[in-house]
């Protein structure tokens, strides 16, 4: 389980957009207040891979920041602020947090770079389906006042009880509800990056994931030949149990090797048993760069017998 904080926002570039005036979306008279210049919308699952993750959309004449204020439409009255930093005309971004099977009230601010605020007219409704049939149930105790603010990633791997359902990506709140999830094939080692996106291992490969299911980077393990290299893949014969994104850019995996070693000993209880010729598969801890070349490499074989 690792701990989490929310993400940063996903931005789009300013686009020059002809002026709306209408409703409350306000009018050009005063230009050091926003104006909304398309109505704000949230698309729930926008990859089909994070059934709990929207996307708000949303432009405006003038720069500006987003302040989102969710809450549950039940008895506890749940609430909780999103905020953005980035100031753009036009933006996407990830709205995170939702609940499954509940209907959720969003109200959209934004702020422009002198202070000034507009809130659109409309709070928006967001209605998320239920947890799928044979979703594992995960039981939680906690004590939130003692605990360190945050979310909580859990990796479930499909086996035991689990193994009809398979493997998912979880993050839970406080209390245990589930805020995220996704489904796919086996993840290892998921671990959230400085930038807020999710780095994990599936089989032989490594990705790079935001919130959104979107891919961000991929590397995939190929062994060493010498042909050209292809864009993407690292010289390394596979990967596992761990990636780990290093303070200088590059990130740190687990890879191995085989070796062939003379007068290995056949029996590990018989010590006057013969020996033979065996291969022995140890690790390799494998440095490498954003473009997938390798920087350096420890093999714990070579350290065990130069």
């Amino acid at each position: 389980m690792r701990r989490m904080r929310l993400l940063n926002s996903i931005t789009i570039a300013a686009l020059l957009l002809p002026l709306i005036s209408c409703n409350n979306f306000g009018t050009l008279a005063d230009n050091t207040i926003p104006v909304f210049l398309s109505e704000p919308a949230i698309e729930l699952d926008p990859n089909l891979t994070t059934p709990l993750a929207g996307l708000l959309t949303l432009t405006t004449d003038l720069p500006v920041r987003v302040s989102l204020e969710i809450s549950l439409e039940v008895k506890d009255n749940k609430k909780w602020r999103i905020d953005f930093d980035q100031f753009n005309t036009v933006h996407a971004l990830p709205v995170l947090g939702f609940r499954p099977n509940k209907k959720h009230k969003v109200i959209v601010h934004v702020f422009s770079q002198t202070g000034e605020q507009t809130s659109f007219e409309q709070p928006l409704t967001v209605i998320t389906d239920p947890l799928p049939d044979g979703f594992p149930t995960i039981h939680v105790e906690s004590t939130p006042e003692l605990m360190e603010p945050g979310l909580t990633l859990i990796e479930i791997i499909p086996e035991g009880s689990n193994t009809e359902f398979g493997a998912l990506l979880v993050i839970v709140d406080e209390t245990g509800e589930i805020v995220w999830y996704q489904t796919g094939s086996r993840f290892t080692d998921a671990r959230q990056t400085p930038e807020g996106n999710l780095l994990f291992i599936v089989g032989n490969k490594i990705f790079e994931m935001d919130m959104l299911g979107n891919t961000i980077r991929e590397w995939r393990a190929v062994r060493p030949t010498n042909k050209h290299k292809i864009k993407g893949t690292i010289a390394t014969a596979t990967f596992h149990h761990e990636v780990f994104p290093m303070t200088n850019g590059h990130y740190l995996v687990m890879s191995a090797e085989p070796r062939s070693f003379d007068h290995y000993p056949t029996s590990e209880t018989d010590k006057s048993a013969p020996t033979e010729t065996a291969w022995v598969v140890g690790d390799v801890i494998v440095e490498f760069a954003a473009d997938g070349s390798i920087v350096k490499q420890w093999s714990l074989l070579g350290m065990l017998d130069p």
